[in-house]
């Protein structure tokens, strides 16, 4: 059910698969080192962090963009409903 390396995930995506409680813990963690025991709601886990990225906020133009095509999108949608 659980794999045992998940590379390159967010907090959001880390947070939907083992909880809020469980993340809190490990984003405190020092990367390189093994970490644990750390409870989630499939038991207690065994961590190492390998590395820490820090993700790039969007400009207000991409976000802007985005936030318009989604609602044409949806408008477009609408109408054709």
């Amino acid at each position: 059910m659980l794999q045992s390396y998940y590379p390159e995930r967010s907090e959001i995506e880390l947070r939907k698969l083992f909880g809020a409680g469980f993340v809190d813990q490990v984003v405190k963690l020092e990367p390189g080192r093994w970490h644990g025991p750390i409870l989630s709601g499939y038991g207690t886990h065994l961590v190492l962090v390998n590395d820490v990225v820090q993700s790039a906020q969007p400009t207000f133009e991409s976000a802007r963009d985005r936030v318009r095509e989604n609602w044409f999108a949806a408008k477009i949608e609408e109408q054709s409903t």
